[in-house]
Order: C-alpha cells, then structure tokens, then sequence
C-alpha cells in the first residue's frame, strides 16, 4: 500500500511560533502540492482526517515515488 508520506508531492513545514504581535510566525502544514489535500493547525479532523488524506495515494492518478 502506497501512501501520501511516500509521494514526492507530499509536503510538510511544522510551522514557527513567532516572536512577538509584529511576527505572528506560521502554522504548522501537512499538504499535497497537487492540491488534493490540505491541513493547518487548528483544522477540524484531527487523525482521523489525515489518516484518509494520507491514504488517497493508493489510488492517486498525480502520485510520484519519493527518490529520498
């Protein structure tokens, strides 16, 4: 079984808490580049919505092995 983690287009940044009210930092991100997905922190959905997310490339036509 084939999964999203496995797919070069699977793209993840665990976000920056920032330093102050001028900058604010980012959220963490789990996503596909192609677009199939997306999910910030703070979503609703939890595990549950990212074990589907992460399981959509088993039938993924933009799916791509990972060389690394």
């Amino acid at each position: 079984m084939r999964t999203c983690v496995q797919c070069e287009r699977f793209y993840f940044t665990m976000g920056d808490p920032g330093w102050s009210e001028y900058t604010p930092g980012s959220d963490a991100l789990i996503a596909c580049e192609a677009k199939h997905w997306e999910m910030r922190n703070g979503d609703e959905g939890g595990r549950k919505e990212f074990r589907l997310n992460i399981l959509k490339a088993e039938y993924c036509q933009d799916f791509r092995a990972a060389s690394d």
